[in-house]
């Protein structure tokens, strides 16, 4: 009979442990589906350069997502994405070049050496931390908190101008070029859940914090910037 009790208390236990560990679980969301975004980017030097933004035409991939409600009627959790994208700038080289005159005397005159629009095939694993508040039964939104890697597959310059390449400062030539990249970032957004199937849009903006270039002439710090309207198309499971 001891023994039986014993048993039995055991039992009771492991059913108030599985209870509570599954708990949480009834009052989780797990989403899967695809991403897609476009907007702009460039890279901020400092000191400042002649660089421009330039459109981003695509940013795709994979999205997970797993929130837990919380006591507060929010959720909060955690979004992945695997994104292929692009990110593009325009830059202008400009320096001191001496111009002599027909007379012998010359001057110093700040000259275009070189016009260059690069273009970069890059793979982006975002790393979202989302709080989500909901507005209707089927309508939220929610705010982003952003911290990404990158990796650049590829990288292509095409000149502007009829500069040649030995006449181009290598002062951020893209051989220097650092391939990986980490930044963080943030942003805003909002879903509608249709059945099982929600429509999100988000506006993220993304900053680098690892510099593009290795080595340069000149000490340049080369950050990347990026502001992407994205959509995200997802199934809850």
């Amino acid at each position: 009979m001891k023994r039986l009790k014993t048993l039995n208390c055991g039992r009771r236990r492991l059913l108030v442990v599985m209870l509570l560990w599954l708990a949480p679980a009834a009052k989780a969301e797990s989403y899967f589906g695809v991403h897609y975004g476009a907007g702009a980017s460039t890279i901020f030097f400092t000191p400042r350069q002649d660089v421009t933004w330039r459109l981003v035409p695509y940013n795709t991939g994979l999205v997970f997502r797993y929130f837990t409600e919380q006591e507060t009627y929010t959720y909060v959790g955690l979004q992945i994405e695997l994104n292929y994208g692009t990110r593009r700038y325009r830059y202008t080289d400009i320096k001191d070049v001496w111009m002599p005159d027909g007379d012998g005397i010359g001057s110093t005159q700040r000259v275009d050496t070189a016009r260059k629009k690069v273009i970069s095939q890059v793979i982006e694993l975002p790393l979202i931390m989302q709080i989500r508040l909901p507005i209707t039964q089927n309508f939220k939104v929610y705010v982003n908190g952003i911290f990404y890697a990158a990796y650049y597959l590829k990288n292509e310059e095409f000149f502007l101008n009829n500069i040649t390449q030995q006449q181009e400062t290598n002062r951020f030539n893209y051989s220097n070029l650092n391939n990986f990249d980490f930044g963080i970032g943030g942003g805003l957004g909002a879903g509608y859940l249709i059945g099982r199937v929600e429509i999100g849009f988000d506006v993220r903006f993304m900053m680098g914090i690892s510099e593009v270039f290795v080595q340069t002439i000149d000490r340049y710090e080369s950050l990347p910037q990026q502001l992407l309207l994205s959509l995200n198309i997802t199934k809850k499971f």
